[in-house]
């Protein structure tokens, strides 16, 4: 959903290290943007390299939490058929690296 988004922290915010998976706090002003998001965290590029920050942090990237996929209505007849628009929207929330980005 923020996929190539620019953001500049407004405060410190915790992230993890990619590929290292250490702990870090990344000060506020650094500058950056988001290269994924997926499954409530946040993939960030900054001076500093790749590193993963949660959705709870979202805030200090400047940006608001999604709507929930339980908020979204799923629409479905009584039978529990899905329609095709259901289908496809599912689909554009997948990564998939070798794959086009849907639209």
């Amino acid at each position: 959903m923020y996929e190539n988004t620019e953001f500049t922290l407004r405060r410190d915010c915790e992230a993890i290290q990619i590929p290292s998976g250490q702990k870090t706090t990344i000060p506020a002003g650094t500058q950056g943007v988001i290269t994924q998001s997926l499954g409530g965290s946040y993939t960030i590029a900054t001076y500093q390299g790749l590193a993963r920050v949660a959705e709870k942090d979202l805030d200090a990237l400047g940006l608001e939490k999604p709507q929930t996929q339980s908020a979204q209505k799923a629409v479905s007849t009584p039978n529990g058929e899905v329609s095709e628009e259901d289908v496809w929207n599912r689909l554009r929330q997948c990564y998939d690296p070798a794959a086009p980005k849907w639209k």
